[in-house]
């Protein structure tokens, strides 16, 4: 059964504590499952939800969500940065854990990840673009990182 679940802020002692760690892999099968499952269903209930990661919602897993369209959304677990563009982009960023802050993050063209899949087989994506921002941004969040009102 998929859960929809309060995403963790900056606001709270406990949010900034969950945000600034690093994750750790995800290796039981039916924790990965039931973590999946919620960040997809919590991602879909936000408005305009490009990507989801564990720490988000307070689980401290290698673990992230994004939404490529309206009817594919990538799951990746234990993702590793393999390769990125040499060039990039600056840009304004936006986090459900921030509130109201919206910070200028350069980030790569594009990036290839290697994890694993919802299903347990190992991929390797490469995403360009948005797409590419959003693997970005939910990977500093598996690394303890979160977008800073005072990066600006």
């Amino acid at each position: 059964m998929m859960a929809i679940v309060s995403v963790l802020t900056t606001d709270s002692e406990l949010g900034r504590r969950m945000l600034a760690s690093p994750a750790v892999a995800a290796t039981n099968p039916v924790t990965i499952a039931a973590v999946v499952r919620d960040l997809l269903a919590t991602m879909h209930s936000l408005p305009a939800g490009a990507g989801l990661a564990a720490p988000q919602i307070g689980v401290p897993l290698r673990i992230f969500v994004a939404r490529r369209d309206p009817v594919y959304d990538y799951v990746l677990i234990n993702p590793e940065l393999v390769e990125s563009s040499a060039g990039g982009l600056w840009a304004h960023e936006t986090c459900f854990s921030v509130s109201g802050s919206s910070v200028r993050t350069y980030r790569h063209w594009w990036v290839r990840v290697r994890g694993t899949d919802r299903r347990g087989r190992r991929i390797v994506v490469r995403v360009h673009g948005d797409l590419a921002r959003t693997f970005q941004h939910e990977m500093d969040h598996l690394d303890g990182i979160y977008i800073k009102p005072e990066q600006e």
